[in-house]
C-alpha cells in the first residue's frame, strides 16, 4: 500500500489486526536509477527502513521486487493475503508467487479509482503519516532550526521517526477500526467507481474460511474444487469440460502435496448446476484415471448455483501412498466393489 508525493513513495504495511509492523520501502527521486557509491557510503539507514533510488521518486518493477524480498518477505507467514493498489507495477500475482514460491499466498487489488474510499492507509495511516512529518516541518520552521530539508539523510531519519511514532500501540485501533469498516463492510463501488464490485464481493471471492485439504493420518479430505486458475483466481472459461478439467487438475495439484494421487481418490462428490451437463463433464472425468478399476465411488448432484458462478465443483477423499504400502504389508488390497440393487 502506498502513498506518492513528487519526490518520494513511502510504504509502510499495516496488517488486518491493526499492526502497523516493523519495516517500510522509501523509494527517493534521483537522476540516476541508483544511489551513488558515496552516497551509498555515506547515507545512514535505521533498522526500520529499506530505501532506494529512481528517477522519478516512484516504484519500478524491480523496485517492487525488492519491496516484495526486502520489505514484505520477513514479516509474513506461511499463509497470508496482500492488499496493493492498482498500480501496473504490483498488479501481478505472478510476481507475488514467484517470491513467494512456497507460501500460500493471495494478492487483491484495490480497483482503479477506488483507493481514496477504502483503502485503509489512505483513510487512516497516511493522514497521521501527514500529520507528524507537518508538525515537525512547522517546527523546524518556526524554531529556525539548522537543517536542510531537501537533503536525503532528512527523509530517510524523517520517515524512520514518523514510522517508529505510529507503531506505538496507541494507533492500533485507529489502524484497525479504518481497515474493517472500509474493507470489511459492503461498500456499493458501483456508485463510486462504475463497474467494479464492492469490497466485500471481492473479499468473499477469494478468501474465504477454508483449507483446500486436511490429513488425517493417512486419509486425506478435499474441500471442493472449481475450475478456477490458480495463477488469475479466474474461472477458465464458461464450458464444462475446460471447468471439470481445471478443477481435476487442482485435485491433482493438492493431492500430489499430501503425497497421494488420483488413483488414490476413494469417494468423489460431483455438483453441477445443470444435469445437461452430465454426460460432458464425465467425458472429462473419465480421462483423468487410467482404468475403470481406478474409478473411486461417486455421487452426482444437481445444485442450484457454486461459487464464481462456476458449473462443476468437485470435492474428493483420497488416502496417501504409504497408507497404499501399508496396506500391501497387511496383505491387503484395494477392492472394487460391485454390487446389484
Amino acid at each position: 500500500m502506498n502513498n506518492i508525493t513528487h519526490s518520494y513513495t513511502v510504504q509502510p504495511i499495516t496488517s488486518a489486526d491493526g499492526q502497523l509492523l516493523h519495516k517500510f520501502f522509501l523509494i527517493l527521486q534521483e537522476k540516476e536509477k541508483e544511489f551513488g557509491e558515496r552516497v551509498e557510503k555515506d547515507l545512514i539507514v535505521p533498522p526500520n527502513v529499506v530505501v532506494r533510488a529512481s528517477k522519478s521518486g516512484k516504484s519500478s518493477n524491480e523496485k517492487h521486487r525488492i519491496f516484495l524480498n526486502e520489505v514484505l518477505s520477513p514479516l509474513v507467514d506461511r499463509k497470508f493475503l496482500l492488499f496493493l493498489d492498482c498500480w501496473p507495477t504490483q498488479a501481478d500475482l505472478k510476481k507475488l508467487r514467484t517470491v513467494f514460491a512456497h507460501q500460500d499466498s493471495q494478492l487483491l487489488i484495490f480497483p482503479k479509482g477506488s483507493t481514496g474510499y477504502i483503502q485503509p492507509q489512505d483513510l487512516s495511516l497516511f493522514r497521521s503519516w501527514r500529520f507528524i512529518h507537518e508538525k515537525i516541518e512547522h517546527y523546524i520552521h518556526v524554531n529556525r532550526t539548522e537543517m536542510n530539508l531537501n537533503k536525503r539523510q532528512y527523509f530517510v531519519n524523517m520517515h524512520s521517526i514518523i514510522h517508529n511514532q505510529l507503531c506505538a500501540p496507541q494507533f492500533k485501533n485507529h489502524i484497525l477500526s479504518c481497515f474493517y469498516t472500509q474493507i470489511m463492510r459492503n461498500i456499493k463501488l458501483e456508485y463510486l467507481c462504475p463497474g467494479t464490485p464492492s469490497a466485500a464481493h471481492i473479499l468473499n471471492t477469494y478468501f474465504v474460511p477454508y483449507n483446500p485439504a486436511i490429513q488425517i493420518n493417512h486419509i486425506v479430505y478435499l474441500s471442493g474444487q472449481i475450475g478456477i486458475d490458480p495463477i488469475t483466481n479466474q474461472l477458465v472459461s464458461d464450458d464444462i469440460q475446460n471447468q471439470t478439467k481445471q478443477a481435476l487438475h487442482n485435485i491433482q495439484t493438492i493431492l500430489h502435496a499430501a503425497g497421494s494421487d488420483l488413483n488414490q481418490i476413494a469417494r468423489c462428490v460431483v455438483l453441477l448446476t445443470d444435469m445437461n451437463d452430465y454426460q460432458l463433464m464425465n467425458q472429462i472425468y473419465a480421462s483423468f484415471f487410467l482404468s475403470n478399476d481406478d474409478y473411486p465411488a461417486r455421487t452426482t448432484l444437481a445444485v442450484q448455483s457454486l461459487p464464481a458462478n462456476a458449473k462443476v465443483e468437485i470435492e474428493c477423499t483420497a488416502y496417501t501412498r504409504w497408507y497404499k504400502n501399508d496396506l500391501a504389508h497387511a496383505n491387503c488390497h484395494r477392492r472394487l466393489i460391485i454390487s446389484s440393487y
